[in-house]
This record gives C-alpha cells, sequence and structure tokens, in this order.
C-alpha cells in the first residue's frame, strides 16, 4: 500500500501552505482506516513523502518560487514535512521520499517487483496530480493490479467530484487504460479517414457510378464515426 503525501504542509489549510489539499483533513480517518487493515492483512504500508531542500533546488520548476524566503512547502525536517496527526509510520514500515508526482521517479520504488510485489493500492491526495501520475507510472511498470482508494468525497468542490465520479469507472483499472490508448490511436485513424472521405467525395461528384456513389456514402459516415469517437474521448480523458 502506497499513502501518498499525507502531510501537514498539503493536509492543514490553517497552516497557510501555498499547496494545501482543500477537505484534505476530512479523507485522514479513512487513511488511518486503509492503513490499518493493511497492516492487520500483512500488507507492506510504504508512506511517500515529499521533502524538500528548503531553498527548493529540488522541486518542480514551476514550484520555485515558493521557497524564495526558504520557507517553502515540505521543507525537509520543518513541521509542515510532517504526517498529518493520527498517521504513524510504523515498525515494519518503509518510508519513501520523492520530490516529484510520481512516487517512482527517481526513487527506489520499483525495487518492488523484485521482492515479488505485483499488486499495489494507492491511498491519499490528491488524485489529479501525484497520485494519478504514481499509478499511470505503476501501469507502465507492469504491475498487474493498481487499485485507487477513492477519498475524494471530501477533497473537492462540487463542480470537481461531478467531474471525477464521471471519470472513475474509466481510469479505476490497467484495461481501461489500455482502452483509452486504443481509442487515441482510432482517433488518429479516422482524422485520415475523414480526409479521404472528403477527396472521394470530390471526386465522385464529378462521376457517375453507382458503385463510386456507394463508396461516397459510407464515406460520408466516416466524420459522423469521428465524433463518436471524439466524445468517447470527452470521457477518458481530462
Amino acid at each position: 500500500m502506497l499513502v501518498i503525501d499525507m502531510q501537514k504542509d498539503f493536509i492543514l489549510a490553517e497552516r497557510g501552505s501555498p499547496l494545501p489539499v482543500a477537505g484534505g483533513q476530512g479523507i485522514v480517518p479513512t487513511v488511518i482506516q486503509a492503513v490499518a487493515a493493511a497492516r492487520e492483512r500483512g500488507i507492506l504500508v510504504i508512506w511517500v513523502v515529499r521533502e524538500h531542500d528548503r531553498f527548493g533546488r529540488d522541486v518542480e520548476h514551476f514550484r520555485r518560487h515558493f521557497y524564495s524566503n526558504g520557507e517553502g512547502p515540505a521543507v525537509k525536517g520543518c513541521v509542515g514535512a510532517e504526517l498529518a496527526d493520527g498517521l504513524v509510520i510504523a515498525d515494519g514500515d518503509y518510508k519513501l521520499v520523492k520530490t516529484r508526482f510520481s512516487a517512482f521517479f527517481a526513487t527506489n520504488l520499483h525495487l518492488l517487483q523484485g521482492c515479488g510485489i505485483k499488486n499495489l493500492v494507492v491511498v491519499g491526495v490528491q488524485t489529479p496530480n501525484c497520485i494519478r501520475q504514481t499509478v499511470f507510472d505503476a501501469v507502465a511498470l507492469d504491475y498487474h493490479s493498481v487499485t485507487d482508494i477513492r477519498c475524494y468525497r471530501r477533497c473537492y468542490s462540487s463542480n470537481s467530484l461531478r467531474k471525477y465520479l464521471r471519470y472513475e469507472k474509466y481510469r479505476s483499472s490497467c484495461t481501461n487504460v489500455a482502452r483509452m490508448d486504443a481509442a487515441l490511436m482510432l482517433h488518429q485513424v479516422f482524422r485520415r479517414a475523414c480526409c479521404l472521405s472528403i477527396i472521394i467525395s470530390s471526386v465522385v461528384h464529378h462521376l457517375n457510378s453507382s458503385w463510386l456513389r456507394t463508396a461516397s456514402k459510407l464515406a460520408c459516415m466516416v466524420p459522423v464515426l469521428h465524433w463518436r469517437l471524439a466524445w468517447l474521448l470527452e470521457l477518458v480523458e481530462e
């Protein structure tokens, strides 16, 4: 089980951090329950945290301005980098420090497969950034099953919640990631077919052949199929 970024600077809005997750404190009880259940079943718990240089020299370029005064979020050794109250790293747990969205980027997390671990459970904050990137990388690294325990009901506005509820069934498994890749490939095929259909229609307009007229009708259906595919991509892409 990967517990991602459950740190005070991301969870507690009252700390004044520039990167708080709205409603993040509300998911702490759920994370506590998930961790307890994992330990009861003998599942390894990995606490994935950010611990940055106080001047932001190891943080993403677009966030370095937060560290201009030496007091940015999740600075190593500071209170903001600590886990939220109620979350404790127990004996037998593992702590992993990352400096980017993905828990796999420039870390040794992938040693899990070398230990025979092929299935992952992910919990924490937040879905659009660190959790999503970690899950996508796990899929790319051929983990057999990647399960995201959704705690976002208390972390997002009503509009954002509706959006993620809409996408949930498309983002919940490796199979659906593969479907999204296939849909994107088909999208490219249909784009080229649309161009071809326009050319065929133009040629047939000047000819008098029954089979060409039939081909023209079929070609005219391609833009409709392309529109249908575009609608599908709206469901599986953000």
